[in-house]
C-alpha cells in the first residue's frame, strides 16, 4: 500500500506538472489549488497543513506493509502552523521576506533587509512550526499501524536561509539552503514497545 499527503503547490493533485503523486496507490493533496501564492491567505487554513489530520493519514493505511509519505508545511516559509498567534506586524514582516526571496538580492553582512528583532521573529517563526509537527508526528506514530518494525524517516527538500549568504529564504545556491535537514529511526513494532514499557 502506497499512501501520499501533500500541502504545498507541488503535490497539486489537478496540476499537470506535478507527476509524483501519479506513483501512489492513492495521494491526497490538502493545500490550496490556486497557482499563485498573491491568492492565497495568510496565515495558511488549517485544512492546509496534512499533520492536522492524523486520524485521516491513518484511515487511509489499508494494509501492511505500507510507504507513507507525509508532506509537513509547517516549515516551509511562511513558517505558520495551525497554533500560530500572528501580529499586524507578522503579516508585514511575512511580505517583505516573500519580496526578498523572490528578488535574489545579495545584501553585504551589515546590511542586511532586517533589523535583529524581525530576524530573530522568522527563526522565532519556524522553530514554534518545527516544534507543532514534531507534536503532530507523534500523535501520528501513536495512531499508526505499527504490527511490524517501521522505519521512518524525517527530511527536508531543503534548507533554508536566514542571512548566512547575504539572503533569506531558499532557491539559491548556498550551504544552507543546499545542506538537507535529516533524520531516520527504527519504530519498534506496538508489541515490542509494549513489552520493553512494562519492564519499567
Amino acid at each position: 500500500d502506497v499512501v501520499g499527503f501533500g500541502g504545498v503547490t507541488f503535490f497539486n493533485t489537478q496540476s499537470q506538472s506535478n507527476s509524483l503523486p501519479a506513483f501512489f496507490d492513492r495521494f491526497f493533496f490538502c493545500g490550496p489549488y490556486e497557482e499563485t501564492t498573491a491568492k492565497r491567505p495568510f496565515p495558511r487554513h488549517k485544512e492546509w497543513f496534512p499533520l492536522q489530520h492524523p486520524e485521516k493519514i491513518v484511515s487511509e493505511i489499508r494494509k501492511e506493509p505500507y510507504f507513507l509519505f507525509v508532506n509537513s508545511i509547517a516549515t516551509h516559509v511562511p513558517y505558520d502552523n495551525p497554533t500560530t498567534h500572528l501580529t499586524d506586524a507578522d503579516i508585514a514582516l511575512m511580505e517583505r521576506l516573500f519580496a526578498e526571496h523572490r528578488s535574489k538580492i545579495i545584501h553585504p553582512p551589515d546590511k542586511l533587509p532586517f533589523s535583529d528583532e524581525e530576524h530573530n521573529r522568522l527563526v522565532e517563526l519556524q522553530s514554534d512550526s518545527l516544534k507543532w509537527a514534531d507534536i503532530q508526528i507523534k500523535h501520528l506514530f501513536d495512531q499508526l499501524p505499527r504490527s511490524r518494525p517501521t522505519i521512518f524517516i524525517a527530511c527536508g527538500d531543503h534548507g533554508e536561509e536566514f542571512g548566512e549568504g547575504g539572503r533569506y529564504g531558499h532557491a539559491h545556491a548556498h550551504p544552507a539552503v543546499t545542506t538537507v535537514p535529516y533524520w531516520d529511526c527504527i519504530l519498534p513494532s506496538l508489541a515490542d514497545r509494549n513489552k520493553e514499557t512494562s519492564k519499567h
